[in-house]
């Protein structure tokens, strides 16, 4: 991972370097079966979850797994990402 990943990463709370990589890998790319979307899976993004939980950015329905955005964590993923409830809904629309 570039320098700047690292410290984008740090500023969410995840220290890269921490993070024990499995067999295969610290990341890759993983098809949800029921969105049919694509998601960040592997150890960083096991981390990158905890972390954006633990931030309040993020929050994990009790009886699903189902994950829904704070208000804090619209306000930071727009701070960080440039991404708002808008822009997130075009994206997560099937083509």
């Amino acid at each position: 991972m570039s320098a700047a990943g690292n410290a984008w990463f740090a500023v969410i709370g995840v220290d890269v370097a921490a993070i024990k990589p499995t067999r295969h890998g610290l990341a890759r790319q993983c098809l949800d079966w029921t969105e049919r979307s694509h998601h960040l899976a592997g150890p960083l993004g096991v981390q990158l979850m905890r972390a954006l939980c633990a931030a309040g950015w993020l929050r994990r329905s009790p009886s699903s797994r189902a994950v829904q955005v704070t208000p804090k964590g619209w306000a930071g993923l727009k701070a960080q990402l440039g991404i708002d409830q808008n822009s997130a809904a075009l994206i997560t629309q099937p083509t």
